[in-house]
């Protein structure tokens, strides 16, 4: 724990060196303070189909989801969400179209989470 899953549109893919983005955001996770830097999991994937509005629009997007045990103070919580981004913001270069790039949360209660780990 925590696990960043960082999802774009097709066609982004081009734009991005992907083992540097993830090192970056490991790196920034880690910088935070509250996890070993071996824990810390970060996985990237294309969306393959998206669309945008009631009529398709030429659009991408990028966005990380940020899983993480419900114990962060609001602090550590606001300082992961904005390093993450703007890596992101650095890595995704802006495109002649309508595009987002998001960070957001899901946090996990510590009793609803299981693992088994072999070293």
């Amino acid at each position: 724990m925590p696990h960043v899953i960082v999802e774009w549109t097709a066609g982004v893919s081009g734009l991005v060196e992907r083992e540097r983005l993830m090192r970056r955001i490991a790196m920034a996770m880690d910088e935070v303070g509250c996890f070993k830097a071996d824990d810390i999991k970060v996985r990237c994937r294309e969306a393959l189909w998206s669309f945008m509005g009631v009529e398709a629009q030429e659009h991408f997007y990028v966005a990380a989801e940020i899983q993480v045990l419900d114990n962060k103070t609001d602090e550590q919580l606001q300082r992961m969400g904005n390093s993450v981004l703007k890596v992101l913001q650095e890595e995704f270069p802006a495109q002649p179209c309508k595009s987002s790039i998001t960070v957001r949360f899901t946090l996990m209660n510590p009793s609803l989470y299981f693992r088994a780990v072999n070293s």
